[in-house]
Parts: C-alpha cells; structure tokens; sequence
C-alpha cells in the first residue's frame, strides 16, 4: 500500500447524439476523477490492529489520513494566574526513536495545533491559523522535533472564555469544567497549506498521505517553557 502514488476513479457511461440526418449515434466515453481532496470525500477512516499502540501510555501517535490523532491537555491554571502576567510560551514535541522499517511512512511535515471544539469549524469554513486558537509546526529532522514558539495567546484566551462564562453564568471552574469538558484540550492534525501565487497560505487542508509520528508523551510530561512577568 505505501508504493501507491496516487488513485483514480475511472467512469465508463455512454452519451447519445445525432448526425445531420437526425440519427442516432452512440458513444463510449470515460471520465477520470483524480483521488485529490474534492474526489476523496470519506466520512470514515477505519484502522485495526493498533490496540497495543492506543494501549500504551508511555507515547503518543499520530497517523495520517486522519486514523490517530494526539490530544493534549494544557495546565492552564499553572501557567495563567491572576499573580503573573504571561509573556510567552514555549511547546516543544519531540519524536521517539521507532524501529526502522523497509515499509515505514513518513513523518509529516507540519502540525495543527489547535484548540478541540474549534477542529470542525477550522476545516469546514476555510479559515487560517490566527496564532490565538490555531498555530503550525513544521517538522525538524536535524532534532526531531514540532515546536511552537509562542502559545501564549492560546493559554489567554482559554482562561479568559472560563472567566466570562463563570461571570454571566455564575458558579465557578468545576461548573464550567462539566459544561465544557473539552475548555483546556487542544489536538494535533497533519495538515497541508494550500498556496497562493505568493506562495502565502490562504487556506489547510488535512494531510491525506501516508504518515506517522511517535511523539514522546503520554505517562511521560511534556515541558513547556514559559516566561512571567510579577507586577
């Protein structure tokens, strides 16, 4: 399966036309659809044989097109308090060494990190990363590392949506929590930016190829390096 460079859908019908003496002619056509993002249209992705990975909770993985995805938690309350102010911060994901294989796909090249209840609307309304609830990464191979530089923007306005809520809605971050169980989740998409003649993004797509990445997670914390500022 990881030799095939592309898929087509191949359509034999038949037309009918008429000749200067209004007679019927028929004939044989063929129609090609490419296997590119407007042909395939797939509402479910079905893997099997991956319940020792999913089982393990020393790592993570992500797998394209779209079979496991990574979901992180972000410790909001430890990184935004009413004490500090946050100047920036700092999410490094770095790859574990997997064993070599004649038949192992690809790492891929960039990573959505974007804020879970935000996934759908990202995709189904064109929109680009706005460096506040969406951001990319590229992949280095000289570290083996995703690294987003600054998710500060991210980390505000997550507290700030708990705050708001908690004002017009009364009650406080456990009432919120159960409302939005999802308020401090953000996950983790293989994503390809469709480009301009400027070769500016104008919009992501979902990475269909073939793709995997073991990243370093799970049981095990992920740093992230922050800076504050005390008034």
């Amino acid at each position: 399966m990881f030799y095939i460079s592309r898929t087509i859908l191949a359509v034999n019908y038949k037309s009918i036309g008429f000749d200067d003496d209004d007679e019927p002619q028929y004939e044989s056509r063929m129609a090609e659809f490419q296997g590119n993002s407007e042909v395939l249209q797939l509402n479910c992705l079905k893997w099997t044989g991956l319940d020792d990975e999913l089982a393990d909770n020393s790592c993570t993985w992500i797998r394209s097109p779209f079979g496991v995805l990574t979901e992180i938690t972000l410790p909001i309350d430890e990184m935004r308090t009413d004490e500090y102010v946050l100047n920036s911060a700092q999410l490094r994901l770095s790859s574990a060494v997997t064993p070599s294989s004649q038949y192992k796909p690809s790492v891929p090249s960039t990573l959505l990190l974007i804020r879970k209840d935000q996934l759908q609307d990202f995709f189904a309304k064109n929109h680009l990363t706005d460096n506040t609830e969406s951001f990319v990464a590229t992949y280095s191979s000289k570290y083996g590392t995703y690294t987003y530089n600054n998710i500060a923007a991210m980390v505000e306005k997550i507290y700030s949506d708990r705050e708001e809520w908690i004002e017009e809605n009364g009650g406080d971050n456990a009432a919120y929590e159960q409302a939005c169980p999802d308020w401090n989740k953000v996950v983790l998409i293989p994503v390809r930016a469709n480009l301009n003649s400027f070769s500016s993004a104008i919009s992501y797509g979902v990475d269909i190829s073939m793709h995997q990445v073991k990243l370093i997670g799970g049981s095990t914390p992920i740093k992230i390096k922050t800076i504050r500022t005390k008034f």
